[in-house]
């Protein structure tokens, strides 16, 4: 049985694409130029990976203004997660 994701991680393609009106692979490719840009990958939960995320967000929401902050986060957490960028969950520590 395949593992069930909550958060930005369960989100399936589908409705990626519906909302935000571009497919994941689509988003991903757009990312990975933005990570070009970028000049070096971050290593996995650390704070220039914490940097990236924030810039590759601000990045979304000024080429794709329409996108809302909510998506950007998400197609940036879905990205981090399928480049080895996140491997672990982070929680605001005043939110259950």
């Amino acid at each position: 049985m395949a593992k069930k994701f909550n958060g930005p991680r369960g989100i399936s393609d589908l409705i990626v694409q519906d909302r935000t009106g571009k497919p994941l692979k689509q988003w991903f490719a757009i990312l990975d130029r933005f990570a070009k840009l970028w000049g070096h990958k971050p290593k996995p939960d650390s704070k220039d990976q914490k940097k990236f995320h924030t810039t590759a967000a601000k990045f979304l929401g000024t080429q794709y203004p329409k996108l809302g902050g909510w998506w950007q986060q998400v197609l940036v957490v879905r990205y981090e997660w399928s480049r080895g960028l996140r491997t672990k969950i982070h929680r605001d520590k005043d939110k259950l």
